[in-house]
């Protein structure tokens, strides 16, 4: 998939796969769809995908989920000495597996922290999924995830050669992200 101008994407609950608008009929019980907003709830039908977080060609995009059951979920970050950042990864793993479609998301580290990426992988692929979507929890692509990680991935596509593994984007690019910010500045400011 390669990054373009504005495009909507049809998401189906039964399939959890992104495909282009044009390629699904709407069903005549479908409502037209009417989503304006960049990011819509995970429920809702149709999304819009800026091109500044569609996939790159060195990442394999999230979209090739077939089933939210048949994916596992890994938040990929950079891990820390300090146990309470680490522990707010693996907290914020599990309000994503609450609150989204997927039943098992856990958290994988880089260095400093336990599970490192290996480890979630091999037990993704000990608990029967064949599809792992690592998602990475870091705000920009830099040395880490354009190296440290594609080599991770590979090895691990090595040892797991009928498992597919996913990657996605990091935080950069996301529409939030300056609203997050502003909000942050607001509260700081008073």
């Amino acid at each position: 998939m390669q990054p373009s101008s504005r495009k909507t994407w049809a998401f189906t609950a039964l399939q959890a796969s992104f495909c282009p608008r044009a390629s699904r009929p709407r069903r005549s019980s479908e409502p037209v769809p009417r989503i304006r907003h960049p990011i819509a709830h995970w429920r809702r039908k149709f999304i819009h995908v800026p091109p500044a977080i569609q996939c790159e060609p060195d990442f394999a995009c999230a979209n090739v989920i077939q089933s939210h059951d048949q994916a596992a979920v890994l938040i990929f970050a950079h891990g820390s000495r300090v146990e309470e950042a680490n522990a707010g990864v693996h907290d914020l793993a599990q309000e994503v597996e609450r609150t989204g479609p997927y039943g098992y998301v856990r958290a994988a580290f880089l260095e400093l922290a336990v599970p490192d990426l290996a480890t979630a992988i091999h037990e993704a692929a000990e608990a029967g999924f064949h599809r792992v979507v690592v998602i990475p929890y870091f705000l920009t692509l830099g040395l880490h995830l354009r190296r440290d990680l594609p080599s991770l991935v590979q090895a691990e596509r090595q040892k797991f050669p009928d498992l597919e593994i996913v990657v996605g984007q990091p935080l950069e690019g996301h529409p939030l992200m300056a609203s997050i910010l502003l909000e942050r500045i607001k509260d700081a400011a008073g």
